[in-house]
């Protein structure tokens, strides 16, 4: 006999094909849900590689980076090496071609010294002999003096000489050397 629709079996037997179609459910979830893992994973495999990849290429262009520095490095290194060449061999070949004339030009500051050298020598004695003689006049002009006698004409003519010879030069040009 047939039961009821609101009796004991068929319940049962709707239980029972909605535990089967929850089990087939479960087992296409279970599918879908590999299915998405496996895209998950594979769109984790490609976002790390191209992460690797981006990487790479950052490790390679500061590698290149790196390269050309030292390129430009060794470059300015080697051109300041040979602008020195350069200059020194230019500084070689002026000197080469007016070597006759340079030495020319030192032998002439060379005598030009030495004739200088002279004439300040001889300028100095002068000087000197000049004044032993004013200081000598001086002397026998306090001699003179000191005894109350008449200063002798040479001896007056003679400081009057030197008194006009220091007269000549500007007071702002004197020297320690003048008051002795």
């Amino acid at each position: 006999m047939p039961s009821p629709a609101g009796s004991p079996s068929a319940v049962t037997t709707a239980i029972r094909k909605l535990q089967g179609q929850v089990t087939t459910l479960e087992k296409e979830i279970a599918v879908l849900k590999a299915e998405v893992e496996a895209q998950d994973k594979r769109i984790a495999d490609g976002i790390g590689l191209h992460g690797a990849k981006v990487g790479l290429l950052a490790n390679q262009t500061s590698m290149l980076t790196i390269v050309i520095a030292l390129g430009v490095l060794v470059s300015g290194f080697l051109g300041y090496w040979k602008a020195g060449e350069i200059a020194r061999d230019q500084a070689k070949e002026w000197i080469k071609g007016n070597e006759i004339e340079l030495r020319a030009e030192i032998e002439n500051l060379k005598n030009l010294a030495k004739q200088t050298s002279g004439e300040i020598r001889a300028q100095k004695v002068s000087v000197e002999e000049y004044g032993k003689k004013i200081k000598n006049d001086m002397d026998r002009a306090l001699l003179a003096i000191s005894k109350q006698q008449e200063i002798p004409r040479e001896v007056s003519d003679s400081l009057e000489q030197g008194l006009a010879q220091i007269s000549k030069k500007p007071r702002s040009e004197w020297t320690a050397d003048d008051f002795s």
